[in-house]
């Protein structure tokens, strides 16, 4: 049995093997370089990583974790005037 994963870019559709290709197309669609969506999407995943913290051990420190996760997300989001929907 074979199996195959196939990409799709969120914005326009474009489905493609290479996972590269769909991260050059999305980050296109945003006007940023590819480096600038991997940033982006690091900072993302920090703020999920955050959150799952914060959910599970909710203190002073972790709260002040996720509020500067989301700060730098926003941050970064505001500089590139990356609005999602």
């Amino acid at each position: 049995m074979k199996q195959y994963i196939i990409y799709e870019c969120e914005n326009c559709g474009k489905k493609s093997k290479d996972k590269t290709e769909i991260i050059k197309c999305e980050a296109a669609h945003l006007n940023l370089s590819e480096d600038e969506y991997q940033k982006w999407e690091d900072l993302k995943q920090n703020v999920r990583y955050a959150s799952h913290i914060v959910s599970t051990c909710k203190n002073e420190q972790t709260d002040k974790e996720f509020d500067y996760a989301i700060a730098e997300l926003m941050n970064f989001e505001k500089l590139h005037r990356i609005e999602e929907n």
